[in-house]
């Protein structure tokens, strides 16, 4: 797809604008890929309020004006976000864009802008080169340029699927419970078992969540890094925390999602102990097997009272070292 078509709904700029995918020197960016845009002939319109991330890294609402002097008189680190929809079909289907105005005057590297719009492009690179099969995130259709005129510049933005609302905006409400804290903690371990380490799950903007549908998506990843994970904890509620464990982004995160106490220590009468002390000796006996693999194991005998578990695949069909005979001897040890 060489074009896409697009306008603004709430703005006195109301002609269709064009935007071409955004092109960088070297062939590394020809490489990456992203998903086609379902339909060419649908305009994209973006709706709605736009959005950042303030100085204290709260979401806010912000105004066109604002939005579209980005780049220039308005400095931030964050990008502009919108919602976005096309009315294609029966039901309109949603979009989120992730947005930098006058691209063209963001040269300055000491200036918040200089980084944001470094954050975005990274952010696009690395879901093309490596996401673009996991289920962890939105389908992403790119990065895109356009020419807005004097109205905001030069624009570059991302498309990707709607996934969600922040995490942080349902910690108040109902949403706010195990099982819906156990889908996020999924979600994290699918992309660290995919081998990305995500790199910035302090922060709540970067877990979306839709509890209409009850899933969890991750996005911006302008700091992952390729990651093999050796978490020894699936990440779901633990009666003991204070102890260290390899993998740092998992571990932090348990702890965000209350599922742990760090006042107390793992002992011999925990369940943390005895999980713990079964994946060491589980991976001894088979150094081939995968610690995803070796986690399932653990998490099938350990915490099989937890949700999602009927449906994982763990992968061994009738291979023995999942037989209850196996893990029952090798338990009694």
């Amino acid at each position: 797809m060489t074009s896409l078509q697009f306008k603004f709904d709430n703005t006195d700029l109301k002609h269709i604008l064009t935007a071409h995918p955004y092109q960088a020197e070297g062939k590394e960016w020809d490489n990456l890929v992203f998903e086609p845009f379902p339909t060419a002939s649908d305009i994209l319109v973006l709706t709605g309020d736009p959005y950042t991330n303030n100085p204290d890294n709260d979401r806010t609402k912000t105004s066109y004006d604002t939005a579209r002097n980005w780049g220039d008189f308005f400095q931030s680190t964050s990008a502009i976000y919108f919602e976005a929809y096309t009315e294609s079909g029966e039901k309109p289907k949603r979009y989120a864009i992730k947005a930098a105005f006058n691209t063209e005057m963001v040269n300055n590297d000491f200036t918040p802008c200089f980084k944001g719009l470094k954050y975005l492009i990274s952010d696009a690179k690395f879901y093309g080169k490596h996401l673009h099969t996991c289920d962890s995130v939105p389908k992403h259709y790119g990065l895109w340029r356009a020419e807005t005129g004097s109205w905001g510049g030069v624009m570059l933005f991302t498309v990707m699927d709607w996934g969600g609302y922040s995490w942080d905006q349902f910690k108040d409400t109902e949403h706010n419970n195990p099982e819906h804290r156990i889908i996020i903690g999924r979600t994290v371990e699918l992309l660290h078992d995919y081998g990305v380490r995500h790199g910035q799950l302090d922060s709540d903007h970067h877990m979306l969540f839709d509890p209409a549908i009850r899933r969890c998506l991750l996005v911006d990843f302008s700091q992952a890094r390729d990651h093999v994970c050796f978490r020894s904890l699936p990440i779901l509620p633990i009666d003991a925390g204070n102890m260290k464990e390899e993998c740092h982004e998992t571990f932090n995160l348990m702890y965000n999602l209350n599922f742990m106490d760090y006042r107390m220590h793992p002992t011999p009468e925990t369940k943390t102990w005895k999980a713990i002390r079964f994946l060491q000796r589980y991976r001894g006996l088979f150094p081939r097997l995968s610690n995803k693999d070796a986690l399932m194991v653990q998490r099938r005998h350990f915490f099989d009272d937890r949700p999602l578990l009927e449906n994982l695949d763990f992968g061994f069909g009738k291979d023995e070292r999942l037989s209850d005979k196996f893990i029952n001897a090798l338990l009694s040890e």
